[in-house]
């Protein structure tokens, strides 16, 4: 079985290599060239990538200050799993122009604190979420098999399932998400809610016109 396994693994590899190298040769046969077109009887101004990145900085950091101003109950999940993902759009977005673009590095910075402290906060929600299931679906479990001995008239077994009990572990692991919960909710209360998302954005705008004025000069 495992040589198998190996065989089937080094035949995989070997058949995604070759079509990588096949596909990368084509890419670069096409990309070696850019063409750009422009319509000089518009009446709509060119969008250079300078103007382009600015409007789109612009744009996450005004949806990160939405999706988190709109949150309410720290315990409602999905604001704070947009508000993550724009997190993170944000970050990717500027991350290859941190040494050409003043003030990128620090939005980056930022922006991946705020997406890994919302990532940890998603992740336990998660983890509670499925305790939760699990104690659920163990409540059942457990409410058939005591069923079944007393339909059955086996009442010391019926005894032993009712002192017996999976969910000690599950209510332990539990608590401790609740703990962490609690911490990554305080620093995102105290800490971004109250003055950095405020930076954040700032920042983010900061650059964006940075960007917007960079593409007036006669070298844009």
């Amino acid at each position: 079985m495992l040589e198998r396994r190996r065989k089937c693994a080094e035949d995989l590899d070997a058949e995604v290599r070759a079509n990588f190298r096949r596909t990368a040769e084509k890419l670069e046969e096409r990309l070696a060239i850019m063409r750009s077109e422009h319509n000089l009887l518009s009446e709509q101004p060119h969008a250079s990538f300078a103007r382009t990145l600015a409007n789109l900085t612009e744009s996450h950091a005004n949806d990160l200050l939405v999706n988190l101003g709109q949150i309410v109950n720290m315990e409602h999940a999905e604001p704070l799993h947009r508000s993550r993902i724009v997190a993170k759009r944000l970050r990717y977005l500027l991350e290859p122009m941190r040494a050409y673009a003043n003030g990128a590095q620090s939005v980056v910075k930022r922006s991946k604190k705020l997406q890994e402290l919302l990532g940890d906060l998603n992740d336990v929600h998660v983890l509670m979420r499925e305790i939760d299931e699990a104690l659920e679906a163990s409540m059942q479990h457990k409410a058939g098999r005591l069923r079944d001995s007393l339909r059955k008239g086996d009442l010391e077994r019926a005894k032993r399932e009712a002192s017996v009990s999976e969910w000690a572990g599950l209510v332990e692991l539990y608590d401790r998400l609740d703990k962490d919960r609690r911490e990554l909710v305080a620093a995102l209360r105290d800490r971004w809610l109250g003055g950095e998302l405020d930076a954040l954005v700032a920042r983010a705008r900061g650059l964006a016109q940075e960007l917007r004025t960079a593409t007036q000069t006669p070298h844009s």
